[in-house]
C-alpha cells in the first residue's frame, strides 16, 4: 500500500503560520469567514508554511487521503484558495507553473488520433482557469469541450501560440528566464521528460516543418533550448 504523505515544518515556518492565522482573525474577525472558507484558509496556510508544498506537489487523490477528504473537495479547495487568498504574485506565477510541469513531465500529454491536436490533462482547477483564460483571450476561443472538466484538447499550433505568450508576456517568466536556462544547461530533467518534449518537439515539428528526428535522444537540453525559442518566436 502506497505510503501516505506527511506534512511538516520547520519551527520558524511553524510560528510564522501561527501568526499568520491571528492576525487574520483579529483583523477579520473570528466569525467573518463561511466554514468552508475558513477551512480552505487553514488549508492554504498549512501548504505554504509547510516543507512539502504538498497542494502542488501531491495528486489530488494523494492529498485526500493525507486530509481524510474527497477528493473533488480537495479540487475544489485549491481552486478557492487561488481565487480567495493567493497573492497577486502566486496568482502570476500559475502559468509560469504550468511551464515547469511541463519540463518537468508532471503534465499528461498526448497527440489525438486524426488530429492534429494535444490533449492535456490538468489536475489543478488554476491552471486549468488560467490556461482557459489565455486561449479565450488569445485565440479569441476555448478549447475543446469534454466532459472531463481536467483535459484541454488545442491544435498544436495553437498551443504553441499560447506558450508564445505566456514566454513574452508574462513579467515572472522574464525574471525567471536566466534560473530556467541555467537548468536548461544543467540538464536537470525528471525521468520521462523526453517524452513530454518529444510530443512538444513533434508538435513543432509539423507546424514549422522543421525536423528534430533523433535530436533528443542525442541531447535533450539542446531540444529544450530550441523549442523555446521556436515557441518565442511565434506570432
Amino acid at each position: 500500500m502506497a505510503t501516505i504523505p506527511a506534512i511538516s515544518f520547520e519551527a520558524n515556518r511553524a510560528k510564522e503560520l501561527a501568526e499568520e492565522l491571528v492576525k487574520n482573525i483579529q483583523q477579520t474577525g473570528f466569525n467573518a469567514l463561511s466554514k468552508n472558507d475558513f477551512y480552505d484558509f487553514v488549508l492554504y496556510l498549512l501548504d505554504k508554511y509547510s516543507k512539502e508544498r504538498f497542494l502542488l506537489k501531491n495528486s489530488n487523490y494523494a492529498n485526500a487521503r493525507l486530509l481524510k477528504a474527497k477528493p473533488e473537495k480537495i479540487k475544489t479547495s485549491k481552486f478557492n484558495i487561488f481565487l480567495k487568498f493567493s497573492s497577486e504574485e502566486e496568482k502570476k506565477d500559475v502559468l509560469l507553473r504550468f511551464i515547469r510541469q511541463i519540463i518537468n513531465g508532471e503534465i499528461s500529454m498526448k497527440g489525438c488520433d486524426g488530429e492534429n491536436k494535444l490533449q492535456i490533462t490538468i489536475e489543478d482547477p488554476a491552471v486549468y482557469f488560467c490556461l482557459e483564460g489565455r486561449m479565450k483571450e488569445k485565440l479569441g476561443t476555448g478549447h475543446d469541450t469534454s466532459f472531463n472538466r481536467e483535459i484541454i484538447k488545442i491544435g498544436k499550433k495553437d498551443f504553441f501560440v499560447i506558450m508564445s505568450t505566456i514566454i513574452n508576456e508574462d513579467a515572472l517568466f522574464a525574471e525567471n528566464r536566466s534560473a530556467l536556462e541555467k537548468r536548461i544547461k544543467a540538464e536537470k530533467f525528471a525521468d520521462g521528460t523526453d517524452k513530454v518534449v518529444g510530443l512538444l518537439m513533434d508538435g513543432v515539428s509539423k507546424m514549422t516543418g522543421l525536423n528534430f528526428s533523433g535530436l533528443l535522444a542525442e541531447n535533450i537540453k539542446d531540444g529544450i533550448t530550441k523549442l523555446y525559442k521556436l515557441a518565442t518566436s511565434l506570432s
